[in-house]
């Protein structure tokens, strides 16, 4: 293994692959012969969940807006299947962009049942497709509640299939593709601001899938530096405000001068830590420390901390040569390279302050590990066997349940699995211990409602006042007197 090369500074991120859906026009014939390879791109929303790596057939509906172009409930009816081939294919419905926002409009579809939305873009627009690629369907703040996926498309395309729908409203079935670029490792570019809450929350969880994946994901950390004006000097770390960053608290005491300061401790650690492995092919930069720092600040340095638990510099480099860092060379980037690391993260921004790409291509969907983990290994030329692991429902639900005890109660994640099987020993022992119990406890209670029986039975039979009159035949009284 060694060490791994700086960074190197990206002004520009022109060449990234926007996050391209295809959909592919089935049926009818007449309709997929008026699109190049009856296929139609798109640009994927930031929210909602898209189906990386899968192929998603569904019949296309479209419901004529009544005057709320499709932002109310009420405002359009979907059309039920006519025959059992429809009948059985999800609904894909088709609305309009425009008089409120996207979040509106594809909850509003999801309500009605939508596997997926196709959103079409303003009636009139001169939009080229490439054109649209390039728009964001933004989240409004609200997108956490949507799951289903949702595409943007360009009037001169949207408006054939709404043609089409409006003389047969179940003739059009589509296929929905979201597909990764395949490379033999997967690269994912983050765009981080430390102290923000969605940054942290992403981190903490996702350090259990980088863990696993290992070599086999290139991963490289980018943080949101950017210039201002002087007069907001406390989001900078220079008179000058040349190196900013978001105040994550705002009126609380941690300040954006304070994320750029550790903004540069967190790419030193990951610049003198990060190695590649040469038994792996095409290996990829991975930091065990990195994610375990990365992981356990928030709790080791929260921003509400008090004296050297605090966030900030001695906290954070305690934390490191805790984990085990070199901090001799950690403080030698802190000191000869911290103005270029700075002036490099300042040049090289993404489309948003929290951002993603997986193989150079825009990564669009919720901040979810087990969604970008299917995203990530939808990207591998050949996928390992890492995913296979990861991807496991019942493994993703014991990490994440391992990961919040260790995170509430600070314990080792081998005590908590210890626990756990120990814990299911002795309720599984107790069980049968109580079942020996409640059968030895029926048999008993049973002999002794059947002795009860039996003695009541006994002391009816001798009580003269109810016995019957018996007859012997050896023993006559009057025989004798004779």
């Amino acid at each position: 293994m060694v060490l791994r090369k700086p960074l190197a500074v990206c002004v520009c991120l022109a060449y990234v692959v926007s996050t391209v859906a295809q959909i592919k026009v089935l049926e009818p014939k007449s309709l997929s012969q008026k699109f190049h390879r009856a296929e139609i791109d798109g640009s994927t929303a930031a929210f909602g969940t898209p189906y990386y790596g899968e192929r998603i057939t569904g019949r296309l509906v479209y419901g004529p807006t009544k005057g709320d172009q499709w932002c109310r409930e009420d405002d359009y009816d979907i059309p039920d299947p006519l025959g059992e081939k429809e009948r059985k294919l999800p609904n894909i419905i088709v609305v309009r962009r425009g008089n409120c926002n996207f979040v509106t409009k594809i909850r509003i579809a999801e309500k009605k049942e939508a596997m997926a939305v196709i959103v079409v873009d303003t009636e009139g627009s001169n939009r080229t497709p490439s054109e649209i690629q390039r728009v964001i369907m933004a989240d409004d703040g609200w997108g956490d509640n949507v799951k289903v996926p949702s595409i943007l498309i360009s009037d001169k395309e949207g408006s054939l299939l709404i043609e089409e729908l409006q003389k047969n409203e179940n003739n059009v079935i589509i296929e929905l593709a979201w597909d990764v670029p395949k490379e033999t490792t997967v690269s994912m570019d983050f765009w981080i601001t430390p102290a923000v809450e969605k940054s942290i929350e992403f981190l903490q969880e996702y350090s259990h899938y980088a863990k696993t994946l290992k070599h086999k994901l290139d991963f490289r950390p980018h943080y949101w530096i950017f210039s201002l004006p002087r007069d907001y000097k406390d989001l900078c770390i220079d008179d000058d405000a040349t190196y900013c960053a978001l105040d994550p608290d705002m009126a609380g005491s941690t300040t954006g001068k304070d994320v750029v300061e550790e903004t540069v401790r967190q790419l030193c650690l990951w610049e003198k830590t990060a190695i590649v492995d040469h038994n792996v092919e095409q290996s990829g930069d991975y930091s065990a420390i990195w994610w375990n720092y990365v992981d356990q600040l928030p709790k080791a340095c929260p921003m509400d901390g008090k004296g050297n638990k605090a966030f900030g510099e001695e906290c954070s480099l305690a934390l490191m040569k805790k984990l085990g860092a070199d901090m001799k060379q950690i403080n030698k980037c802190l000191t000869e390279d911290k103005e270029s690391i700075l002036e490099r993260e300042r040049l090289n921004h993404a489309w948003s302050p929290l951002a993603m790409r997986i193989n150079d291509w825009r990564y669009s969907g919720p901040l979810d590990s087990e969604v970008i983990t299917r995203a990530v290994c939808s990207g591998f030329e050949k996928r390992p066997k890492e995913c296979d692991t990861l991807l496991h429902p019942s493994k993703i639900e014991f990490e994440k349940k391992v990961h919040k005890l260790e995170q509430e109660k600070g314990v080792p994640w081998w005590i908590v699995f210890v626990s756990i099987i120990g814990a299911s020993i002795v309720v599984v022992s107790l069980f049968f211990i109580y079942r020996v119990w409640i059968v030895r406890h029926l048999r008993k209670a049973l002999r002794y409602e059947v002795m009860a029986e039996v003695k009541q039975q006994m002391t009816t039979d001798e009580d003269p006042a109810t016995a019957a009159p018996q007859t012997n035949p050896k023993f006559n009284p009057n025989a004798a007197q004779m």
